[in-house]
C-alpha cells in the first residue's frame, strides 16, 4: 500500500504517527478558528462595538462578519499549508515534512496565491 510506504519513509515517533502528517498545519488552523469564534469576536464585540447597539442579532451578524472575513482569511493559509504538506511528504515515495521548504516552494512556484486558495 503506497500510505503505509510513504509513513515509513515518515520516520515518526508514535506520537507524531498517531496524529499524523501535517498535524502541525492542521491544528494552527484549528487554533486560529476556534480563537476567531471563542475569543476574538467577544473580545472585540464587548470592547468596540458601540453599548446602545448590542442585541443578540448585532452579535450573531458581526460574529459572522469576524469568523468569515478574518478568522477563515487567516485559516485558510494553513489549509492551503496542510495540504501542500502532505503533497510534500508523499513527494519520492515519502520523506518528512519541512514546513520552511513547503512555503519557500509554494512562493516560488505560485506566489502568495500558493496560500490564499
Amino acid at each position: 500500500d503506497k500510505l503505509t510506504a510513504v509513513e515509513a519513509k515518515l520516520g515518526a515517533n508514535p506520537v507524531a504517527r498517531a496524529l499524523g502528517p501535517g498535524f502541525a498545519a492542521n491544528a494552527s488552523r484549528n487554533f486560529i478558528m476556534a480563537s476567531s469564534s471563542f475569543v476574538v469576536t467577544p473580545v472585540l464585540y464587548q470592547r468596540l462595538y458601540p453599548q446602545e447597539k448590542k442585541d443578540a442579532q448585532s452579535l450573531f451578524w458581526f460574529g459572522l462578519g469576524v469568523n468569515i472575513f478574518a478568522g477563515n482569511a487567516i485559516a485558510i493559509t494553513q489549509q492551503a499549508l496542510w495540504g501542500r504538506a502532505l503533497d510534500y511528504a508523499a513527494a519520492g515515495g515519502g520523506r518528512p515534512i519541512s514546513y520552511a521548504a513547503v512555503v519557500r516552494e509554494g512562493l516560488a512556484a505560485e506566489g502568495s496565491a500558493a496560500f490564499i486558495t
